[in-house]
């Protein structure tokens, strides 16, 4: 994570001398209130520091496939966030998009989705008793075979 944290302030660094160097403006320019504070400190601790720390974390625990998909639904959230507080239109062009994208992540993660089916399909199957002769092994409900089975008859 150091590697990153380098990167970061080496960044910052760069982009504002570009800044400076380029548009004329400078830091006496600004005019601090106490919200554009406030603002300016929410976004370095919460959502820059927060952000890379939950990403981190997550990216240890489920993997960086799992893990790049957040940033398809970056748009997603986006555009409910935009509808809900700025009133911005939501078309249908936006709703196809949301589908590919719903599409996108159950083809990613088509195995655990496909367990989770599984499991919901098989939920009766847990729920009830087992009959005389039957063995449940992992959520499946199994027969035994019987010693009759066991034997082949000549006309089989």
């Amino acid at each position: 994570m150091s590697l990153y944290a380098w990167s970061m302030g080496t960044g910052a660094v760069l982009l504002h001398a570009t800044i400076y160097a380029y548009s004329g403006v400078s830091f006496r320019d600004v005019t601090w209130t106490p919200s554009a504070a406030v603002a300016v400190v929410y976004l370095g601790i919460f959502a820059t520091a927060g952000g890379y720390l939950l990403y981190f974390t997550l990216l240890s625990r489920i993997g960086a496939t799992s893990v790049t998909l957040i940033n398809y639904a970056s748009p997603v959230v986006a555009t409910i966030f935009g509808a809900t507080l700025l009133g911005e239109q939501i078309t249908a062009t936006t709703v196809i998009g949301f589908a590919l994208i719903i599409v996108g992540f159950a083809l990613c993660n088509i195995r655990p989705l496909w367990q989770l089916f599984r499991s919901i399909w098989n939920a009766d199957a847990r729920n009830r008793s087992l009959e005389r002769g039957e063995v449940s092994v992992r959520g499946s409900v199994y027969k035994k075979k019987t010693e009759s089975q066991d034997y082949q008859l000549p006309n089989d």
